[in-house]
């Protein structure tokens, strides 16, 4: 067995279409949403805050599960560990590898 991490990476913009909605959040008090549309695939994406972060840092770079945990954690959590899990990172991935927005490698 490899002790070598998996290393995610997300398709660039090229590839996508983005649609932010803020000022909805600001009048409703909810979460601030986005859509990607991916081109390739011809399929749409609604994403919170979270998710649109870890496709834009899988953009910026390859990560590990880890390091997105990491990030997540000290952005949205205040370095509270418990605030969201490493499983859900996970999950989040292996969904959305299905869809060819991200790639393992």
């Amino acid at each position: 067995m490899s002790d070598t991490k998996i290393l995610w990476r997300a398709m660039d913009d090229s590839h996508l279409v983005w649609r932010h909605w803020e000022e909805d959040a600001e009048r409703t008090e909810a979460e601030p949403l986005s859509v990607v549309y991916c081109v390739d695939s011809d399929e749409t994406h609604l994403l919170n805050d979270l998710g649109v972060f870890i496709l834009r840092a899988l953009q910026e770079h390859p990560h590990s599960a880890e390091e997105l945990h990491e990030k997540l954690v000290q952005t949205f959590f205040s370095g509270a560990k418990d605030g969201i899990s490493l499983r859900t990172i996970d999950d989040f991935l292996r969904n959305f590898k299905t869809t060819g927005l991200v790639e393992d490698f």
